[in-house]
C-alpha cells in the first residue's frame, strides 16, 4: 500500500467513514495538469441556515461555469478536516466547523491517453457564526446560499442523498 492510500486508510478509520467509491472524470489539460499534482483532495456541502454554500470558480481557474461546493488540495501535515477548514477560509473568508465525513471518492481523471489517481474526502460542514463571505480574488466569481441543489451543480449525484438527509435533520456530528 503506497502512502496516499496509507493516509486515505488511515483517516477514514480514524473519522468512522467505510464508504468509497470510485469515479472517472475526463476532464481539459489546465485541470489535469492541476490535479495530478494533487493527489489528496477536500470538499464540503458547506451548509447555514438550512441551505447549501456553493461557488462558481473565475474562468482563469479551468473550471467551468456550473456551481460547486468549496474544497480544494490537502497539504502535507494536514489532516482532511484542517485542509478544510483552510480551504473554506482561503475561497470565502468564512470559519466552518466539520460535522462528518459523507465519504471518499477514488477519482481516476483523464486527459487525453493520461490518467492520473486522486482521493477526495466530502464533508458536511457548517459556516461557524455570519455569513459574510468575501470570495477568493481571482478565484472565486460568484458565492450564494441555496434550499435546494442547483440543475446545474457540478458533482450533483455525490450530494443529493445527503442534502436530502441534512433536510431532515439527519446530519450527525463525527
Amino acid at each position: 500500500m503506497g502512502q496516499t492510500e496509507s493516509y486515505v486508510t488511515h483517516h477514514m478509520r480514524r473519522l468512522g467513514c467505510t464508504r468509497i467509491e470510485e469515479k472517472h472524470y475526463t476532464v481539459n489539460r489546465q485541470r489535469f495538469e492541476k490535479g495530478s499534482r494533487r493527489p489528496l483532495n477536500v470538499g464540503a456541502m458547506l451548509t447555514y441556515g438550512g441551505c447549501i454554500v456553493l461557488i462558481k470558480h473565475h474562468p482563469s481557474t479551468g473550471w467551468d461555469t456550473r456551481w460547486y461546493t468549496p474544497g480544494g488540495g490537502i497539504e502535507d501535515g494536514e489532516t482532511p478536516e484542517e485542509a478544510l477548514e483552510r480551504e473554506v477560509m482561503e475561497e470565502l473568508s468564512l470559519r466552518c466547523r466539520v460535522l462528518r465525513l459523507q465519504k471518499v471518492n477514488r477519482e481516476v481523471i483523464h486527459y487525453q491517453d493520461r490518467r492520473a489517481d486522486t482521493y477526495f474526502f466530502q464533508f458536511h460542514a457548517e459556516v461557524a457564526g455570519a455569513f459574510r463571505p468575501v470570495p477568493a480574488e481571482g478565484e472565486v466569481m460568484e458565492v450564494r446560499l441555496f434550499d435546494s441543489l442547483p440543475e446545474n451543480m457540478a458533482f450533483r449525484e455525490d450530494y443529493e442523498g445527503f442534502f436530502e438527509e441534512f433536510k431532515r435533520g439527519g446530519a450527525t456530528e463525527i
